[in-house]
């Protein structure tokens, strides 16, 4: 888990690690981001309850049952005005990054066994309950456990892989019920650019098809729907395919958290100069002090890797940065039960795009008044960590 401030949650883990007749061993792993509340925006640093709960009541001895790692970081300053540097478990660590994941396996729990848990929230207040995010349960998935399972092992092992390419040290393998994918994935990018071809985003995107639909799609016509529900934005790649989508006859919206590195992204995504089918619609939460979308997640149905009529969901940590893609440990997992789950997925989005107070669309932005919007309670708790995720 990416960032734990909750300490509720915190005293849970501990208290399942030490009940003897439950006989659960809880291993936990977290980035640096946890460990203190730095020194931000005119607030003094202080101590994070939920990471010292944790650290005092598993250890940090990983030859025993339960244990807490936390990636690598440092502290600087003194006490009142402490500030930190992070670094990602697996990610090249010569570089300021993150573990950015968030997700958890459960050996047997409910009677079930080999359980995947992955979500977009974390264990915080401002990123957790009051902002929209999305979560997926995976029960019986061998593959897709294991996967995930041997991640989480070599995020505690700190471990380096050639060329910082760990998309290609665990390769994506199909299970009943999805297909994971890991990162950092490597590749060789233009200045000020990425490359589409080692951007599996991209790839994804490449994939579709718009029209040649029989049943599903929009309504009359059926061109396929586009949705992608994702908190940052800076890959001008993306927003380019997104836009030729668009144009292409597919029906594209976007529902965002608007920040100082989403310009070009938007920009790109709302071109009105020859959009054919009237442009991406963009949902825009314009701030983090009321609440804001913080899921990522890419619906897609209709036509999708030569399939007319198709059904697709990928969910996970990972947003739509160059930091994502290229120096985060971050997770996707695409999800195979799309007759269920995409339905699902596409009506959460409703509901998100409709909680957005602005909506831009052919170069023109439309907002409504927000002074009513629920405030978040504890706005960025993890103020530094998001200013790293935005990049």
């Amino acid at each position: 888990m990416y960032d734990i401030t909750l300490t509720n949650e915190a005293k849970l883990l501990v208290a399942a690690a030490r009940d003897p007749k439950r006989k659960v061993h809880v291993q936990v792993v977290t980035d640096g981001t946890s460990v203190i509340y730095p020194a931000v925006h005119g607030r003094p640093s202080a101590p994070n309850p939920a990471y010292d709960i944790l650290k005092k009541g598993l250890g940090t001895d990983t030859t025993k049952p339960s244990w807490l790692v936390t990636c690598p970081y440092e502290i600087h300053g003194a006490a009142g005005h402490r500030t930190l540097t992070t670094h990602a478990c697996i990610g090249d660590r010569r570089r300021k990054a993150i573990n950015h994941s968030k997700f958890a396996v459960f050996s047997r729990t409910g009677g079930i066994s080999k359980v995947t848990y992955l979500t977009s929230g974390n264990l915080t207040l401002g990123s957790g309950p009051f902002a929209w995010n999305n979560a997926v349960t995976l029960n019986g998935d061998v593959t897709t456990y294991n996967a995930y399972a041997g991640f989480h092992r070599d995020l505690a092992a700190l471990r380096r892989v050639p060329h910082d390419d760990y998309f290609t040290y665990r390769r994506p393998r199909a299970g009943s019920l999805g297909r994971a994918y890991f990162f950092p994935e490597a590749g060789r990018d233009p200045e000020d650019a990425i490359d589409s071809r080692t951007d599996v985003i991209a790839n994804f995107l490449e994939k579709i098809s718009c029209t040649g639909n029989r049943t599903l799609g929009t309504p009359g016509d059926h061109r396929t729907i586009v949705r992608a529900a994702v908190a940052w934005w800076s890959r001008p790649d993306i927003a380019h395919l997104l836009w030729s989508l668009d144009n292409a006859g597919c029906d594209v919206e976007v529902a965002m958290t608007r920040d100082a590195f989403d310009t070009r992204a938007l920009e790109i995504m709302t071109e009105p100069a020859g959009a054919r089918y009237g442009g991406v619609k963009v949902h825009i939460f314009p701030d983090l002090r009321h609440d804001y979308v913080h899921s990522k997640y890419l619906i897609v149905e209709g036509g999708y890797n030569g399939r007319a009529d198709a059904r697709v969901v990928w969910t996970g940590s990972h947003n739509f940065t160059r930091t994502a893609l290229r120096t985060f440990d971050e997770t996707i997992l695409q999800l195979f039960a799309g007759g269920r789950l995409e339905p699902a997925y596409l009506a959460n989005f409703g509901r998100v795009a409709a909680a957005a107070p602005c909506t831009r669309q052919m170069g023109r932005t439309t907002c409504l008044d927000r002074s009513a919007a629920r405030m978040v309670l504890n706005p960025q708790d993890d103020a530094p960590a998001i200013g790293l995720e935005q990049r």
